[in-house]
């Protein structure tokens, strides 16, 4: 009996040591799981590392370009201000070639009025001298019709005597 149940005993150990052997063959599995769990785990998050270090020179570089777009986007601004003030003066330089080009013909026009009066006044003293010229011939003439008279009158009283 004693042998009975040393035999019983002896093969209770038996399974439970068959079953501590399972059980640490199952913890050694899932240490293996648990350590191939664990580099997945640091090689995902040395790649989220990765990934945030190059979202945040990512992240960097968006708010250096934005900030270098908003340099562009003044300098556009002030580009635009600056050809608005261009285009004004040129606007403005156009006006005032047009209004000297106006001035040089309203002065030409005027400078021909001008030289119409003079000729008009040269012509009216040339007509008032033509007047007395013509009165003078008169008065010559009738100067030398009065002298051919007297000579006349004067050679029929020597014709006479």
């Amino acid at each position: 009996e004693h042998q009975k149940a040393r035999d019983m005993l002896m093969g209770q150990l038996r399974e439970k040591d068959a079953y501590l052997d399972q059980l640490a063959t199952e913890l050694r599995e899932r240490g293996e799981h648990l350590e191939q769990a664990m580099q997945q785990i640091s090689s995902l998050s040395a790649g989220i590392t990765e990934r945030d270090q190059g979202l945040q020179l990512w992240n960097e570089q968006w708010q250096a370009m934005s900030a270098e777009m908003g340099n562009l986007q003044t300098a556009i601004s002030q580009r635009d201000a600056a050809l608005a003030s261009v285009q004004a003066e040129l606007k403005q330089q156009r006006e005032a070639a047009l209004q000297a080009r106006t001035k040089s013909k309203d002065e030409i026009v005027c400078d021909m009025q001008d030289e119409v009066l003079k000729l008009q006044e040269e012509l009216d003293v040339a007509r008032a001298r033509a007047e007395e010229l013509q009165q003078e011939n008169r008065g010559v003439a009738h100067q030398l019709q009065h002298e051919q008279n007297q000579k006349d009158v004067y050679r029929k009283l020597v014709e006479e005597r």
